[in-house]
């Protein structure tokens, strides 16, 4: 976890050094959804992601396990925690697929299937 700090720190410095401004790791992550979820769109053409995207932020949405339910979504995770360069990116998209899956064996468990 300091590491992960430490080169938090570093790139900002970095960015003021050559005259950029930084930007924090929300704001990557956000870009990163945004791109991907365009990139996706195309797997449901009847699904608005313009819409969709134009409603506010996407991080705080596809934290929501109910909206992974959407095909379009879902694939944009599983594309941000695979092809993303930013580790803090791909870090969130796995965690992000993996309390989806947990939430799916939860409810298998919960309601058996019938004989």
């Amino acid at each position: 976890m300091i590491g992960f700090v430490y080169r938090e720190m570093i790139r900002a410095l970095l960015s003021l050094t050559y005259g950029r401004t930084p930007e924090d790791i929300d704001s990557r992550i956000e870009e990163e959804a945004r791109k991907a979820v365009l990139a996706q769109s195309e797997l449901d053409p009847a699904w608005d992601a313009a819409a969709w995207l134009s409603q506010g932020p996407v991080r705080p949405r596809l934290e929501d396990i109910g909206n992974l339910e959407n095909k379009v979504l879902y694939a944009a995770v599983r594309r941000g925690a695979r092809k993303s360069r930013n580790n803090a990116t791909q870090y969130w998209a796995r965690r992000i697929r993996d309390k989806r899956i947990a939430a799916r064996r939860k409810a298998r468990a919960r309601d058996p299937a019938p004989a």
